[in-house]
């Protein structure tokens, strides 16, 4: 009996020491996976900090940041020093300030995107100049950017992705390019500081819904025989002005990294070679805007200097449908050195004459 009694205790005994064992090694096991989940958001909120592949410095001394999207094709989009998990329209973040032009090619890479939340939120962001390069405006590209007063799409942007222009309260013009084939929701809701918007597209399509919502003071001006049109489609139709413009062609525009070029105040192109849009049968306004310390040297328009026609660093000139216009901002520099290896060869003349025919 007494024999059967320490067995009994024994088992229990044993019992009790497979129960402790299971406890610690379960409390083990999720200390180990609580360690395991703390390493995860660790690495995941260092994930998200870190919003950028690598960062250069133009010249003007403005910092862009980029993400690579396709080492093949050798791609890039502009993106945000820190991506941030919530965005709300009282933020103000400093990753841009100021004017930002963007390179058409960085690193050897081609920029075709301007990237979710890339400007969002940046309060003494005052102008962004697009490169032909890009063909798409992501979501809340410049969401919420209260001090933006001058944004350019160029003639190569297909898609402008959802909330992309939301609530910038100081833009007063925009110019939608006839390239573009896909505007999202919500898009320019809020702008409520547009009184210009004007857009080339002549395959008018449905936006997404309440693209131009708040935009109440704007006037859209469109392509002539194309009001109607307009005025039945959504959400073009929440303007209630449409006005009909001149007809437009595309010319052929080079032009160097020192300066900047508007054609009838809609079109900013720097440092890049591509297409513009003219006014036909009209006056066609250009302005030059040399960079600072930089002055403009030299314009060509189908193969005939016209600097000496320039006055102020404006000229106004008609163009043909097959224009094509070479402009040349300097340092004051060696005259005629277009390449800036402080010297004049056959490559400085083999350059012009390919920019002249857009090659």
């Amino acid at each position: 009996e007494k024999s059967g009694k320490k067995t009994s205790n024994q088992t229990k005994s044993n019992r009790n020491e497979i129960i402790q064992i299971g406890s610690e090694l379960k409390n083990r096991i999720f200390r180990t996976y609580l360690k395991s989940i703390f390493i995860l958001v660790t690495i995941s909120v260092a994930t998200n900090l870190l919003a950028y592949d690598f960062n250069v410095e133009n010249a003007d001394g403005v910092t862009i940041y980029y993400n690579i999207l396709n080492e093949s094709d050798k791609t890039c989009e502009v993106t945000a020093k820190e991506m941030r998990t919530v965005y709300s329209t009282g933020d103000n973040f400093d990753d841009y300030v100021g004017d930002v032009v963007i390179p058409s090619i960085v690193n050897g890479y081609r920029v075709t995107q301007i990237g979710r939340f890339a400007f969002a939120c940046c309060g003494g962001l005052t102008s962004v100049t697009i490169p032909y390069s890009v063909t798409n405006i992501a979501n809340n590209a410049f969401y919420c950017c209260q001090n933006l007063s001058s944004l350019n799409f160029p003639e190569s942007i297909k898609t402008i992705g959802n909330h992309a222009v939301y609530k910038c309260p100081n833009l007063t013009s925009l110019v939608i390019p006839s390239s573009v084939t896909s505007i999202g929701e919500w898009t320019f809701m809020e702008c409520t500081g547009l009184i210009s918007i004007t857009s080339y597209i002549t395959n008018v399509f449905k936006t997404g819904g309440f693209a131009f919502n708040g935009c109440t003071k704007a006037t859209l001006y469109v392509p002539q025989g194309l009001a109607e049109s307009y005025r039945s489609t959504s959400d073009w139709s929440r303007i209630k002005a449409i006005e009909e413009i001149p007809n437009v062609f595309s010319i052929a525009l080079a032009c160097n990294d020192m300066g900047k070029v508007q054609v009838n105040d809609n079109t900013a192109f720097t440092n890049d070679l591509g297409q513009v849009r003219a006014f036909d049968g009209v006056d066609n306004t250009i302005v030059f805007t040399p960079n600072e310390g930089c002055s403009l040297e030299q314009v060509i328009i189908d193969g005939v200097d016209v600097t000496k026609s320039v006055v102020d660093n404006q000229l106004i000139t008609r163009f043909n449908q097959h224009s094509k216009m070479f402009v040349m901002f300097s340092t004051g520099g060696v005259e005629g050195d277009i390449n800036h290896d402080d010297s004049v060869d056959i490559s400085d003349v083999v350059m012009l004459v390919n920019m002249i025919l857009g090659n």
